[in-house]
């Protein structure tokens, strides 16, 4: 597998920028350990959904390139890609989405996404286990 240095760019670039607003808001609290905690969070909460999106994004092109349709049989071919956003367990992220043809059948499938709990949702399979477990009470 080969990296991908574009992808890595915009990950670092984007931290970077998150991680210099963060000490810049750390530099102007002036010893109030609060705004240092407040500014933590908005640091936190923004590296969250780059993290997610360069991670899926990874994972995403290193999953298989050949599926057989479910149906025939056959070689399912590429037809096309496009930009999906996802809710993870960590959040919202974002990652290419390839559309998978069968030619003889004509169907359209969507293997990565299947595998994860895509398929008529934006939730991944972790991200529905998570909000799906019941509350527990209080002894």
């Amino acid at each position: 597998m080969s990296i991908n240095h574009k992808s890595d760019d915009v990950l670092l670039e984007g931290v970077e920028r998150i991680l210099s607003a963060y000490r810049e808001a750390c530099r102007k609290s002036c010893g109030d350990f609060a705004q240092v905690e407040a500014a933590a969070n908005r640091a936190i909460k923004a590296i969250r959904p780059l993290l997610m999106s360069a991670g899926l994004s990874d994972s995403a092109a290193a999953a298989p390139t050949t599926y057989a349709c479910p149906s025939c049989g056959r070689a399912l071919v590429r037809h096309s890609r496009r930009k999906r956003r996802v809710v993870t367990s960590e959040g919202e992220a974002t990652f290419v989405s390839t559309r998978w043809r069968c030619r003889p059948c004509g169907r359209d499938f969507y293997p990565l996404e299947a595998a994860n709990g895509l398929q008529g949702s934006h939730y991944t399979t972790t991200a529905n286990t998570r909000t799906s477990e019941p509350e527990r009470c209080s002894p």
